[in-house]
Parts: C-alpha cells; structure tokens; sequence
C-alpha cells in the first residue's frame, strides 16, 4: 500500500544514551510503501544526485544526511514489527533509485545515535561553528547570506582556529573542521 501524499511526521523523539532528554523532529515523509512486515520509506529529491551518492562525503556520520535516519525513526513507531528501509529517489535522473544511497536501518542506527548525541553535546555547549567548504558558489557558503563579507582565506582562518580552539573537538569528530567564529576573527 503505497500513498501519493506525503506522510506526516509529526513529531518524532529519538532517545540517545547519554543525553538526558530525548531528541525531537518534526517534518513530512514523501512517500511510506507497506509491503506485509517490509516499510519502504522514499524520499524524492528534484536536483542533482551529486551529494547523494554512495562515494561521496555526504554521511550520517559527518552530520549531512540525518534525514532517513529520522524517518526511518518516526516509521518504526508506527510500523514497530516492520522491516524498514530508505532510500533517496531521483525521479528526473535516467536511473533514479540506482544510484542514490541507500540508508541501512539495522546497520545505520549506532552511527546516526552517535552522530546525534555529538551534535546535541556540541549545541547545549554553546558550539555553533562556521563551517566553511568549497567556495561562495559552493558547498556550506552557498547558502549562506554572509558569504560576501567573508575575507577570501576564510577557510584558512577558520581552519588555524580549529586547530587551536579545544571547544569545537567534539564537533570536529563528525569528521569536518570547525572553528568557532570570536571577537577576534580578523587576524
């Protein structure tokens, strides 16, 4: 039984050993297929398949794709009994569900608690560092409404600072670099 609608999330809380308060999401799932015990959550995405792809850098581990994993989640409550599995779909490509990475719910969960729990570490510690990858037209700074008032190097200072600033460690282990953005960022 598939659904053209997306599924309401609604809220969703995922504890984590470790943090004393469980983790709340909140969102719509674009498409949930119930295949007797087997849940097939698919996410459909219009652009390039680029950052989706099973090589590149783009993980639940380094806190970029926490999207099926939460899923996955709000799934499980609904369908407790159910093998569950997602996946990112691209409709416009010539092989849309070939090339996109699957998430392995059985496999995935540890690294997705782990990454939760080092992301919510770092936030309730005041840690909200810049993020700086590729250039203005890519990466992080893309999106970013600053980025023309960044200096050129700012992925050499924020990188230095990294190295020298011990708060942001914790963050720096979802395996980006990080710095904390201070009163003294113009040297």
């Amino acid at each position: 039984r598939g659904s053209d609608q997306p599924t309401k999330l609604g809220e969703v809380s995922v504890n984590i050993e470790g943090v004393d308060a469980p983790v709340w999401f909140r969102g719509k799932i674009d498409r949930v297929d119930v295949l007797g015990d087997r849940v097939l959550v698919r996410d459909f995405k219009t652009g390039s398949t680029r950052n989706y792809r099973i090589q590149d850098g783009y993980t639940v581990g380094n806190g970029r794709a926490l999207q099926l994993p939460v899923y996955v989640e709000a799934v499980r409550n609904a369908h407790q009994h159910a093998e569950v599995a997602a996946t990112y779909c691209f409709p416009l490509e010539q092989k849309p569900l070939l090339e996109a990475r699957p998430y392995d719910a059985k496999e995935g969960i540890g690294e997705f608690h782990t990454t939760l729990k080092r992301i919510v570490v770092a936030a309730r510690s005041g840690i909200f560092p810049a993020t700086p990858d590729g250039d203005a037209e890519h990466g992080n700074c893309k999106f970013c409404d600053f980025k023309r008032l960044c200096p050129a190097r700012r992925r050499q200072m924020w990188e230095r600072k990294a190295r020298n600033d011990d708060r942001v460690q914790p963050f720096n282990q979802l395996g980006g670099k990080a710095a904390l953005r201070t009163n003294d960022d113009s040297n």
